[in-house]
């Protein structure tokens, strides 16, 4: 359950956002490293890290992963790993590439995403199935779509609505603000707008973006159904 539960928050992170109708902001295409301690039951049990590469004029890579450390990876050793390249058009990012891997003991799990936006076609795998989904143009993949969050606040959005295509199916993920809260991290406190992902099972995702750094989420925790908690903090952010 421990493990599933921090491969879904990699998945949610970021939670593991292009959004129904928003640009991300130029600062927020600024490359950058940032890195979350990750914690479960009061217990270390991994890290994760995001980058932002700008390659050339208008091509980006955005790149995430997940390791277990410590007793959790003696108990099993868990590595994720997100890939995203594609274009960086009007201030934004549209994908072309998305690629998954997870590695959990001697299992290995592979998704994947082509956008052909000339076709208006998304294909994709989920080991050996393959699908394919029109695209309406607004479209990103699992990583890109966590930025657009970040650009919707500061942007004053109001409805943070989110299209990513996942299995053959065009996903949702649709946030509420719930206000403004103050969280300690080992750098101090810090003042930041809290945002939330809840399902019909009373699963939720809670995200603490920081106003400071262009909404740049500095927590995220994933709170089950029977209450047990797997957050992360940031711990490092170069850009």
């Amino acid at each position: 359950m421990l493990f599933a539960r921090l491969t879904l928050l990699l998945g949610l992170f970021l939670l593991g956002f292009q959004p129904l109708a928003s640009a991300a902001a130029p600062a927020l295409l600024a490359p950058f490293d940032a890195v979350y301690t990750v914690t479960a039951q009061g217990f270390q049990v991994g890290i994760m890290r995001r980058t932002l590469r700008l390659e050339g004029a208008n091509h980006y890579h955005l790149s995430a992963t997940f390791e277990t450390t410590g007793l959790a990876a003696a108990l099993k050793r868990v590595l994720v790993t997100e890939s995203s390249r594609g274009l960086v058009q009007d201030g934004r990012l549209r994908p072309v590439t998305y690629e998954y891997r997870k590695e959990s003991g001697k299992k290995i799990q592979r998704t994947g995403v082509d956008f052909d936006w000339s076709q208006n076609l998304a294909s994709g795998y989920n080991g050996e199935r393959r699908w394919q989904l029109p695209l309406t143009g607004t479209e990103q993949d699992k990583l890109t779509y966590q930025l657009a969050l970040a650009a919707d606040l500061l942007a004053q959005t109001e409805t943070l609505a989110y299209l990513v295509p996942d299995g053959g199916k065009r996903q949702t993920f649709a946030l509420a603000l719930v206000g403004k809260s103050r969280i300690t991290l080992d750098t101090g406190s810090v003042d930041t707008l809290q945002v939330e992902h809840r399902r019909k099972d009373q699963r939720r995702t809670t995200l603490w973006c920081d106003p400071q750094r262009a909404y740049f989420p500095v927590q995220i925790e994933y709170r089950e159904k029977d209450g047990s908690i797997t957050r992360a903090r940031l711990t490092q952010l170069s850009r």
